[in-house]
């Protein structure tokens, strides 16, 4: 499915990163892709259950963190987002996204 998605072929790698999910349902490059992949399609509500969901099992994963404070700050709520961004640089001080994304809301504010 990730391959399929850096191809372009978004409607190939959706139906392959799902039947990843039927058969490992906490598989988590298959959430992430299909979270980024929903993202891009302008599905933020579909992009964030996934996220925050995935989040209930592994309460820490950086890049589940960043997304989803990415679209919590496009949707206006960077409170959350702050609050994402700091559990995530908390857990892990070294992650560049996290980092990265809290700078800029600490800038933008």
């Amino acid at each position: 499915g990730t391959i399929l998605l850096g191809k372009g072929d978004r409607a190939g790698a959706r139906a392959s990163l799902s039947a990843a999910l039927e058969i490992n349902p906490d598989y988590v490059p298959a959430n992430l892709d299909l979270a980024t992949l929903d993202m891009a399609e302008g599905q933020l509500g579909a992009a964030k259950t996934r996220l925050q969901s995935m989040l209930k099992r592994a309460p820490t994963n950086p890049a589940a963190l960043a997304l989803l404070a990415n679209i919590n700050t496009q949707e206006g709520d960077a409170a959350t987002a702050l609050t994402l961004l700091e559990t995530c640089q908390k857990a892990h001080p070294s992650n560049l996204p996290c980092s990265y994304g809290l700078a800029k809301i600490y800038f933008d504010t």
